[in-house]
């Protein structure tokens, strides 16, 4: 499944995505956006994530709003695993009364770990949410294979979304939905991108459309 990520947009702009599209991330972090926002945004579509990454905005501010998209609908929500324990555990406590799934998150906006401190992280990420998310910058051709190699852990069958940031990480969002990933990041159009290296979401689901129904035939001829 191909997930919209939304950001930098106004808030009207935001709610007229959401019309055409059956899965969004909304960055409240890129957006100048306050409770009542929130509270039209999220009980507006019943597929959504909300995400709001460490910036300027104080602590405490986050969470509320974080906490307000869980009690207006929420599907998902995803915090950071460097983020205070004790913001998580409130963000993670509205989640499981309210019954949205919450994702865990790590990134490195400089390199890729090597395979063995990524499956560290990963394992840290799920001790606490429903899912882990890995996202890193890649730099060479071994990162990307570090990061699908995730996927095919057997503990954490399904419960694993990975992006490689930049342009050699690219194919990690074509691949990763092939290899077991519940779903993968794009823009709703170019120039819209929310992380570097994000696709745009036609042309993604394109790409997979392609790649599944090569699949199928592949399968028919076995």
């Amino acid at each position: 499944m191909v997930c919209v990520s939304i950001g930098d947009v106004s808030i009207e702009e935001c709610l007229e995505v959401l019309d055409k599209v059956e899965f969004a991330e909304i960055r409240m972090d890129r957006m100048k956006i306050e409770r009542e926002d929130v509270r039209k945004i999220f009980s507006s579509h019943k597929n959504l994530i909300a995400t709001f990454r460490e910036g300027e905005i104080p602590e405490q501010k986050r969470e509320e709003l974080l906490i307000e998209a869980i009690d207006h609908g929420a599907s998902y929500v995803d915090v950071d695993i460097q983020s205070p324990f004790e913001f998580i555990y409130r963000v993670r406590k509205k989640a499981k009364e309210k019954g949205s799934k919450l994702i865990v998150s790590y990134h490195d906006f400089e390199k890729t770990e090597p395979f063995s401190e990524l499956r560290r992280i990963l394992s840290t990420c799920l001790s606490i949410g429903d899912y882990g998310k890995i996202s890193c910058k890649v730099r060479k051709d071994e990162d990307n294979l570090n990061l699908l190699r995730l996927l095919k852990l057997p503990e954490f069958k399904g419960r694993v979304i990975v992006t490689g940031m930049g342009e050699k990480g690219k194919i990690t969002r074509i691949l990763s939905v092939v290899l077991g990933s519940p779903f993968t990041f794009a823009s709703y159009r170019e120039g819209k991108e929310t992380a570097e290296g994000q696709i745009e979401k036609y042309v993604l689901e394109e790409i997979l459309a392609l790649l599944f129904e090569g699949r199928e035939c592949l399968y028919t001829q076995l």
